[in-house]
């Protein structure tokens, strides 16, 4: 069992004292985030208190928010109990700027599964009365047909957005020499 709320006040505390250096500061922020990811395993957790240590520090606190992310996405695999507004709520928390392309690769990937599977899940539901009504060996050919489609088309979309994170790069390694 974790005591949340009482490093939830002692991050609070450390920040009332004033002007806080930079280099403290991101010190600070990465003991939050270690400590993040070590209770986001906690099933107990509520979703409430997760997001109040994810923004208990300002963003300026941090360099990226990869270690967010990750604290984030342990959560949601731990308490799958969780409303999608729940879950935009966290996200919500991650500045979105200073993920690295890793990172915002990984949530872009786990956001196109997210929709695959809803996509595939309302396809099933729709075909569900047809396979009473005209048998099941013809909707599972109309249902197959359909899946292959949609990742055909799917598979694409994400060639073409890979090449654009990849030209990216290029242009951020460009400016960085």
């Amino acid at each position: 069992m974790y005591d949340v709320n009482l490093v939830l006040r002692l991050a609070e505390a450390y920040l009332l004292q004033g002007w806080i250096s930079p280099s403290r500061l991101n010190k600070v922020a990465c003991l939050i985030d270690s400590y993040l990811i070590e209770i986001a395993l906690d099933f107990r957790l509520k979703p409430s208190t997760f997001a109040a240590l994810l923004s208990v520090l300002p963003d300026s606190a941090r360099k990226t928010s990869d270690r967010q992310y990750q604290a984030i996405d342990l959560y949601i695999e731990v308490h799958t109990q969780l409303k999608e507004e729940e879950k935009v709520k966290l996200y919500s928390a991650l500045n979105q700027t200073k993920l690295s392309a890793e990172a915002s690769q990984a949530q872009t990937y786990k956001v196109y599964i997210t929709q695959q599977s809803k996509h595939s899940s309302s396809i099933i539901k729709l075909f569900n009365g047809k396979l009473k009504k005209n048998g099941r060996e013809e909707a599972e050919q109309v249902l197959s047909f359909t899946i292959k489609q949609e990742h055909s088309r799917e598979t694409g979309n994400l060639e073409t957005h890979l090449q654009q994170m990849q030209l990216r790069v290029a242009e951020l390694e460009k400016i960085v020499q």
